[in-house]
């Protein structure tokens, strides 16, 4: 987890927004009063269980124990994206054909996977939709005490991006105010909610309108689109998803390791490896 936040700090640092790199020619090399600061800054802020969490503050001042934060208002009025209303859309519409089960009501840790999904979602957000459709009222029911909203969409055979489209305008129709979705899958189990704060963290210092996942050799979900990627969001093919985004346009994009994250649940063997602990 430390190497993980300390890479992302480091991408931060290559990417400061006009505010912070106006303050840092201030504070660099002890120009305030002697003391010295530090850009991206990650701090732990508390514990749970045993993993540690961490908070990456814009500067620091150890001598002083003093967090400066500059975001905001001033990055928001110098054209800066933002992610301050944002919801979570997670996709768990599929028949899990090549799985030969739902991978939806998989056990893992206590849970069904998306039980598991969801309730890490709503940890983080309140504006939640979940987009289901094969074996609709048992997968329902699976959620029906979270605070998701649920979407019936009649015509998941079409595709993820079909799903996709499906959840996008619900949630516009809902929160119209939103400002960035982040789209999740329900068959990644090393999903934490810890990654997704980091994730939208990473998208709300950065000006691309694209922060993805990266893991294995590919980039991926989860990934927080910004406002400005609504429009090819709702024309997403049928039979694409949120991944084809992310490879048609590379220079909007900006990511974060995500250990684990390529374990998904898309065959029998997947299922063996997640059962063995892979």
């Amino acid at each position: 987890m430390k190497n993980k936040i300390l890479h992302i700090a480091r991408e931060l640092r290559k990417s400061q927004t006009p505010a912070e790199k106006l303050l840092w020619a201030n504070l660099r090399n002890r120009k305030l009063e002697g003391y010295k600061f530090i850009r991206q800054h990650p701090i732990p802020f508390n514990y749970s269980g045993e993993q540690e969490q961490f908070y990456i503050a814009d500067f620091y001042c150890a001598e002083k124990k003093l967090v400066v934060e500059v975001d905001g208002e001033l990055a928001s009025d110098g054209g800066e994206s933002n992610v301050g209303e944002s919801a979570i859309l997670i996709l768990a519409a599929g028949s899990s054909s090549r799985l030969g089960q739902s991978k939806q009501l998989l056990q893992y840790q206590g849970q069904s996977l998306l039980q598991r999904t969801a309730s890490i979602a709503c940890a983080i957000s309140q504006h939640v939709v979940v987009v289901l459709g094969s074996n609709f009222d048992n997968h329902a029911k699976e959620i029906a005490n979270r605070s998701a909203h649920v979407v019936n969409n009649q015509d998941w055979q079409k595709g993820m991006g079909c799903s996709l489209k499906v959840g996008v305008k619900e949630i516009l129709s809902r929160w119209p105010t939103t400002k960035a979705i982040t789209v999740l899958v329900c068959d990644q189990p090393r999903l934490t909610e810890q990654h997704l704060k980091l994730l939208i963290e990473c998208a709300a210092n950065n000006a691309q309108a694209i922060a993805c996942s990266s893991y294995g050799s590919t980039l991926g979900v989860p990934a927080l689109f910004k406002k400005e990627m609504f429009t090819f969001l709702q024309q997403t093919g049928d039979n694409e998803g949120a991944k084809k985004l992310i490879q048609q346009h590379p220079e909007q994009v900006v990511s974060i390791p995500f250990d684990g994250g390529e374990i998904d649940i898309d065959t029998p063997e997947d299922l063996n490896k997640l059962d063995t602990g892979y």
